[in-house]
């Protein structure tokens, strides 16, 4: 999110979805397949993104998430954006199931949560092997936006660990709601 918006009919501070990483259990198999895909285009990546999105999540099935009201966000600003794709964007809104709500609402209290129900603090109490302090690089959000911005419009030398740092800082968030 930039304070001056870098594309036409972007907003102030808008988000822009630059990447994903998906799990899908498909029904009747108890086979994970991860799909993930980053952008590496200076141009209106959202655009680029929502297509092959759109192909992997395909039309049926709950869409678990952390955060919801993000998610959701992101979807209709990119339905603005894009009309083509208005319609299909604001049905994943519909199977959207959010994970993030049972420790929102405390459904489920640990003390060491630490009051927090960001999934970078329920995640190393219920599944220890599963911590973002584990990752090279990137460990939040924060960094996973400015290591995009480096990725794409600087010129660091080392393009290639940067995007596997994103790719599997990524591919953790959703590992952790399967």
């Amino acid at each position: 999110s930039w304070a001056i918006p870098k594309y036409k009919g972007h907003r102030v501070y808008q988000n822009i979805v630059f990447q994903y990483s998906l799990h899908k259990l498909e029904q009747g198999s108890n086979k994970l397949i991860h799909y993930e895909y980053i952008s590496e285009n200076k141009e209106d990546i959202s655009r680029e993104v929502i297509p092959q999105l759109l192909k992997e999540i395909q039309t049926e099935g709950t869409i678990l998430v952390w955060n919801k009201a993000f998610e959701k966000g992101c979807n209709r600003e990119m339905a603005r954006l894009y009309p083509e794709y208005k319609n299909q964007l604001l049905d994943l809104n519909n199977r959207m199931y959010d994970l993030g709500d049972i420790f929102a609402k405390q459904y489920y209290v640990d003390y060491r949560f630490n009051g927090s129900w960001s999934i970078k603090n329920v995640l190393p109490i219920l599944a220890p092997h599963l911590n973002y302090k584990n990752l090279n690089g990137i460990h939040d959000g924060t960094e996973a936006m400015q290591g995009w911005y480096e990725l794409v419009f600087s010129n660091i030398k080392n393009k290639e660990e940067r995007k596997e740092e994103l790719l599997r800082y990524c591919e953790l968030d959703t590992y952790a709601m399967y």
